[in-house]
């Protein structure tokens, strides 16, 4: 039998734990660009404010070997090397620098990409370096550390290895390559490197900056080293007139590859896997904004096949489409594609449990928003906190509010709860905080009909319900709450002294002719009685309006006779025929229907 499941979004808890982390520092960072509609909007600041951010993402990510944590804290990290104002480069000295001052900008963006390439690739290499070791091969580890880019690693491993010629030559840094080069070829004249182990001699090509042996190598055989690797000795050994700058070093690389001189930028979870779509990296597509920039679509940039196999995880796609957009590097997302990118990252918030962050990613943006969008947003946020906030959720409760989402939306959740679970009072408590004119018609249609036939716990709580709504006297909440207590009035009189009795009876009588117009006005009006509740309360059983104005009305006519009766010094407990006995003239005890 079919089973429908829900899609997987993420490949581990770990992974879905990062991208609160990652909201938290987007929230941390992010402006609230204006209220629309009683809601806050989000955004990340452009500028240094943005680099700023980045290097929040960078400094918060877990120091991990999950492919999909790692890969988020690269692509941040290339972010931050690729800003406009070279952020991330600013505090770098470049080698043969005296001072901070020296140096063009586009010098320090590729030295600090240079850095990032390294220490992407610094955790295969050590891998590399430690099996060669134990298999004991040892140009191969010297290899594995040469290519990895890391001077000061190839320069231990070669002195752990014994080879402290090469070591010294490493050490020397960037004057020892041509003299390395000039070595080489001389051994390649002689016949001499023939006869040298093939690592031995590849590590001494790459050294002398001549990547020709590794072009010739990859096409032959297609060598184990990825994109990254190839990058990485590009800048580190490579020429300088090779890659002037970081968009010409993209270009040449885009080059080779569709020679089949270079390795096509995959991404690490198709590594050792036999693909034939061609998936770029998300990392390479960064680099490409370079080279293309406004060009490039940020739906092709955030796409989450270039980073996870997982393709419904948006986690990582919603925060490079928020800081790209920040640094209007690329075409923007379409209306359309936003709200599939938003509404499936909260889709996966949700999943994971985390409603409340769903609500504030829903309150963000990548750029101008149309009303209709933000309007859309808005609902969509609203119907999530009606659908998920309970009570008891305060933490939560409290994160919103703090953020600037509407309180209102709290109680109407509330009372919709209550509302399902057939609590009245409970309903109509939280309504009147959101839509009074709602509330009272629910009052009326639902509530007020029963409350002569409440117990007396149930009308304590109905009465204090009613207060909230009796600030009219001519409405029907207001005659029913003034009603009650022109009953306990009447008993109260009972036990004063007369004097007292015969001052407050004519006021009292006059209330109770105001409640008994608006009874009557109600029970004359057939659209009162007729209309049907906006909110039907599950369990509660209502009395019909008519009946429950008429038993009004035949309340207050006692209560009028009671207050004649206490005025003429009787009590309330007398006998019925001395009490109706004032309410009739003197002219009618004269023809003798008293004495009936």
């Amino acid at each position: 039998s079919l089973v429908r499941r829900r899609p997987k979004f993420t490949t581990d808890k770990p992974a879905a734990d990062c991208s609160i982390q990652y909201l938290k520092q987007h929230q941390a960072n992010a402006n609230n660009i204006g209220d629309k509609g009683g809601c806050p909007q989000f955004q990340l600041p452009s500028g240094e404010a943005l680099g700023s951010a980045l290097r929040s993402y960078v400094d918060r990510s877990p120091s991990t070997n999950n492919d999909s944590m790692s890969v988020a804290k690269e692509s941040f990290a290339l972010l931050k090397c690729l800003g406009k104002s070279a952020d991330s480069s600013e505090s770098l000295v470049l080698p043969g620098e005296r001072d901070v001052g020296q140096g063009s900008l586009e010098a320090r963006r590729l030295f600090a990409i240079q850095q990032w390439l390294i220490e992407s690739c610094s955790n295969e290499v050590a891998d590399e370096v430690r099996k060669a070791i134990a298999n004991h091969q040892k140009y191969a580890a010297l290899l594995a550390a040469i290519t990895g880019g890391d001077a000061e690693r190839a320069c231990s491993v070669a002195d752990d290895l014994g080879l402290h010629q090469l070591a010294s030559m490493l050490a020397a840094g960037p004057e020892a390559r041509v003299d390395i080069l000039k070595e080489v070829m001389s051994w390649t004249d002689s016949g001499a490197a023939s006869t040298m182990p093939d690592d031995l001699i590849r590590s001494y090509f790459v050294l002398g900056g001549d990547l020709k042996m590794e072009e010739d190598i990859f096409k032959r055989k297609h060598s184990p080293f990825d994109w990254r690797r190839r990058l990485a000795m590009s800048l580190t050994y490579g020429p300088k007139t090779v890659a002037p700058d970081l968009a010409a070093l993209v270009t040449d690389y885009e080059n080779k590859v569709a020679r089949g001189f270079a390795p096509f930028p995959q991404p690490r979870y198709l590594a050792g896997k036999k693909s034939t779509s061609k998936i770029e990296c998300v990392s390479f597509r960064l680099l490409r904004l370079v080279r293309h920039e406004l060009e490039v679509p940020l739906r092709e940039i955030v796409d989450p096949r270039g980073h996870t196999i997982a393709v419904h995880d948006f986690s990582l796609s919603f925060h490079l489409a928020a800081a790209i957009s920040a640094m209007e590097c690329s075409a923007p997302l379409s209306h359309v594609e936003e709200q599939m990118l938003i509404d499936g990252y909260a889709a996966q918030l949700i999943a994971d449990g985390n409603w409340e962050w769903a609500v504030y990613v829903l309150l963000c943006q990548f750029g101008p928003t149309s009303d209709s969008i933000s309007a859309w947003k808005r609902h969509q946020a609203k119907v999530l906190v009606l659908q998920n906030f309970r009570g008891y959720a305060t933490d939560r409760r409290f994160f919103l509010e703090r953020i600037g989402v509407p309180k209102l939306w709290f109680e109407e959740a509330l009372a919709l709860q209550c509302s399902t679970n057939g609590d009245a009072v409970g309903y109509l408590s939280h309504m009147v905080k959101v839509n009074p004119d709602e509330a009272c018609a629910s009052l009326e249609n639902t509530f007020i009909p029963n409350m002569f036939f409440m117990n007396k716990g149930m009308l304590a709580e109905a009465r204090i319900v009613l207060d909230a709504f009796s600030v009219d006297s001519d409405s029907l909440a207001g005659a029913v709450f003034d009603f009650f207590y022109i009953y306990e009035d009447i008993l109260r009189l009972e036990q004063v002294a007369q004097a007292e009795i015969d001052s407050e009876v004519p006021p009292m009588l006059e209330r109770c002719e105001q409640v008994e117009r608006t009874f009557a006005a109600y029970k004359s009006g057939e659209a009162k009685l007729q209309g049907p509740t906006l909110r039907i309360i599950p369990g509660i059983r209502t009395v019909p309006m008519a009946c429950f104005l008429a038993e009004g009305l035949s309340q207050i006519s006692l209560f009028k006779l009671q207050l004649q009766a206490l005025k003429s010094q009787l009590s309330l407990s007398s006998t019925a025929t001395q009490i109706l006995n004032l309410a009739h003239p003197s002219d009618m005890m004269d023809i003798g229907i008293s004495a009936r």
